[in-house]
């Protein structure tokens, strides 16, 4: 079966849009095919900086026949319609069906096409392609009016070898007539910039830059090889991690931490067609430096990986302390004869020349007190409407060791003090010379300046990890002030941002505030409970409950609130409408948030929204909780049990509350229960009540759940023998109550009627 083989030559793609335009081209041919009605049994994509490749095997030699049907008006209508749908379908009177339908006599156009040669019918497909290729940016060049990544150079289009017919128009600025996209014939659009259809390509840029024929995929790769292009992505990675392995293994060096470099693999395949290793070191003078300092430098701005010495004790193995090796490794795209010398050479005096930047920035800066620093930042604004940066690490320091209290109630005098130094201190070194060259490394630095003015260890790893996390991927603070800090950072960005009025929309957020409310959910849901109850005694564990409660997201937002009080005057917070507003879209946005972070953790859809359904959203732990324990909960043989009778009521409830325009309530009257069955239902109900309550202080949410699935029997007992709409209107409210009652304490942990299944 035919194999067809494309190759889009263009200058250099950016590294970081390679993988993802290799997956769209895979994603528009293919629906492309489905469309045409052509199908393939294997289709392949490759990335380098200059080319995007395809393979399709197993195409068919053609099109299968197609039948559409169009239905037109009916056969008395006015003539001047039914001529026109015949105009529009294309076809005569007597070609069409007269067919009976609901509403009379209908004329059908059916209209039959026959297979084209799949020759035929791909340049249309590819044409379409790559006028709606989804490129993040995209240029114009020279006077064409069709847009690319970068100037589209060449195309190989080859169905079994042979070249596709025409090729592909480039358009022209000065000419809106001239074609654009797909041209059958290339010789008759002469006067117009038009890429032929072909069966050559050019090699490595400079190993190999003649151009070569190709006569179909496995050609192709061999030459391609040949010519010192090696075309897979994954192939490049492999070589480049080789490469780093070696050497380590050859010098010493810790290999593991070369997996912290992933992202800088995959950037650095897309660089290069032709990865050769070269290995240079940093001058000695140098490696006094921070090792943040010296990697950030080497990874960020030059692309070259770092070596690290092995953990000198397993203390530091265990907490992946490393000491920078001062080697590194930079990926070169050719092989040059004296072996790469002269790019050593060059590299490591690009390197001298921007670490010695940075020996100045920390010689210079060490010689400034962090708090000085902060004063600086008075006259660097975070937002017009909020204050200088200095305005919102006052408001940090004053709601940190709040935050303290709330999360960690055992927490002493002298850790609230470093919560609030740290809060205070956390962006001081946005002011420093070194932050300002490397802005990469905010926090980092002024957790080295912290340490050398003598602050705790506590206040430097809070001040170093305050931005944590930054996605999905990084990780929380794990430690008490961290966490503290991180969680203070957050919540005063998010409050402020959404009464300043910058709230996120769906095509958005410039100051990231959807990540913030994520940082904010995750810390809460993870550091602070486990750490909390760690530090106490068992006995303890109720007052820390208790606290907690006192203390959900309203009293929380007061309190931001009454620390930033002649902020929220000037944003006119002043009345209570406006406060009850902005705490309303506030909690909304975070619980939208919280439903995202719960599914991304596996968590249903469905069970997310029933527990939200039936919960105040106050406290987040309390929510997720309940998430993961109604979720094992229905996995189990009661639920099914369950399900079935609170279906039952709650179908019951919905009919005869939209027949009587009203919601019954979970009110019963006691001297209308007059069947035994109902006797025994309402006393089963509210014996539930006591250890409803006691589940509920404790997080039990699965024993709550498992014992209102006991409730099962005298459910069941009540439908056998009670007859819900009774004839006296007074017993038939008091059973319709009854039922609202089982609604009422099913949904106490979740909304039950939005379960699937």
């Amino acid at each position: 079966m035919p194999e067809f083989l494309l190759e889009l030559l263009t200058e250099e793609i950016p590294a970081r849009m390679q993988l993802q335009a290799a997956e769209d081209l895979k994603r528009l041919f293919a629906k492309g095919l489905q469309e045409q009605g052509l199908t393939c049994d294997q289709l392949e994509t490759q990335v380098t900086p200059r080319r995007l490749v395809m393979l399709v095997q197993g195409l068919p030699a053609q099109q299968p026949d197609r039948e559409e049907e169009k239905r037109g008006p009916r056969t008395d209508a006015p003539v001047a319609a039914i001529e026109g749908f015949l105009k529009a379908a294309g076809v005569s009177l007597d070609q069409c069906e007269q067919r009976e339908a609901a509403k009379g006599t209908f004329y059908f156009a059916v209209i039959r096409q026959p297979g084209q040669p799949t020759a035929a019918v791909l340049p249309q497909i590819l044409g379409g392609v790559l006028l709606n290729f989804p490129w993040p940016k995209s240029m114009r060049w020279g006077s064409g009016t069709f847009r690319w990544v970068r100037p589209l150079q060449g195309i190989v289009a080859l169905l079994d070898g042979v070249p596709l017919q025409g090729g592909f128009a480039l358009g022209d600025v000065g000419n809106p007539q001239a074609p654009l996209g797909w041209i059958a014939e290339t010789d008759a659009a002469a006067d117009v910039a038009v890429l032929p259809f072909s069966t050559t390509t050019v090699g490595h840029r400079v190993h190999a830059p003649g151009r070569f024929s190709v006569t179909g995929g496995a050609d192709y790769s061999q030459k391609l090889g040949r010519s010192k292009v090696v075309l897979s992505h994954t192939e490049r990675q492999q070589r480049i991690r080789a490469d780093w392995n070696a050497f380590a293994a050859r010098e010493g060096f810790y290999t593991d931490s070369m997996l912290e470099n992933d992202a800088l693999v995959t950037e650095v395949a897309g660089l290069v067609e032709y990865p050769v290793p070269l290995f240079g070191r940093i001058d000695e003078r140098y490696m006094s430096l921070p090792a943040e300092v010296l990697s950030t430098s080497m990874r960020t701005h030059q692309k070259y990986f770092s070596f690290h010495y092995p953990p000198a004790t397993p203390e530091d193995a265990l907490h992946h302390r490393l000491r920078l090796a001062p080697f590194f490794m930079l990926v070169a795209n050719q092989e040059t004869p004296d072996g790469g010398a002269a790019i050593i050479a060059g590299n490591e005096r690009v390197l001298r020349a921007r670490l010695a930047d940075a020996a100045y920035f920390w010689d210079r800066d060490r010689k400034t007190d962090l708090a000085d620093f902060n004063t600086r930042l008075e006259s660097v604004v975070f937002h017009a409407r909020l204050g200088s940066i200095a305005d919102k690490a006052e408001r940090i320091a004053a709601l940190a060791p709040y935050l303290g209290r709330w999360l960690y109630p055992d927490s002493t005098v002298e850790q609230l003090a470093e919560m609030e130094l740290a809060g205070r201190l956390c962006k001081a070194d946005l002011a420093s010379g070194m932050v300002g060259e490397f802005p990469e490394l905010q926090g980092i630095m002024g957790s080295h300046y912290a340490h050398q003015q003598g602050e705790s260890p506590a206040v430097c790893t809070a001040i170093r990890t305050h931005y944590r996390p930054q996605g999905p991927g990084d990780q929380v603070p794990s430690q008490r002030v961290s966490a503290v800090v991180a969680l203070a950072d957050k919540l005063d960005t998010v409050f402020w941002m959404f009464a300043a009025g910058e709230i996120p929309t769906g095509s958005r957020d410039p100051f990231a505030l959807r990540r913030a409310a994520l940082g904010i959910i995750r810390i809460l849901l993870t550091a602070p409970g486990e750490l909390a109850r760690t530090h106490l005694a068992a006995h303890e564990l109720n007052s820390v409950n208790t606290h907690r409660n006192e203390a959900h997201l309203a009293a929380l937002f007061a309190q931001i609130l009454k620390i930033g009080g002649p902020l929220a005057e000037k944003l006119g917070l002043g009345a209570a409408d406006k406060r009850t507003a902005l705490y309303t879209t506030l909690k909304t946005f975070l619980r939208e948030r919280f439903e995202h972070f719960a599914e991304s953790q596996g968590h249903r859809r469905d069970i997310i929204r029933a527990v939200l359904n039936a919960d105040s959203f106050e406290d987040l732990s309390s929510a997720f909780a309940k998430v993961r324990q109604t979720e094992a909960f229905l996995a189990t043989p009661e639920a099914g049990a369950l399900l079935v009778a609170y279906r039952r009521a709650s179908n019951i409830l919905a009919i005869e509350e939209k027949k009587d325009k009203t919601t019954y309530r979970g009110h019963v009257e006691m001297k209308l229960l007059v069947e035994a069955a109902e006797i025994d239902l309402n006393m089963a109900l509210s014996g539930q009540a006591v250890w409803f309550q006691s589940g509920q202080e404790q997080a039990d949410f699965a024993t709550i759940l498992a014992r209102i699935a006991e409730l099962r029997p005298a459910i069941d007992a009540f439908f056998d023998a009670v007859t819900v709409n009774a004839d006296d209107p007074a017993l038939r409210q008091n059973r319709l109550n009854l039922l609202a009652r089982i609604r009422d304490t099913v949904n106490q942990v979740a909304d039950f009627g939005v379960v699937e299944g």
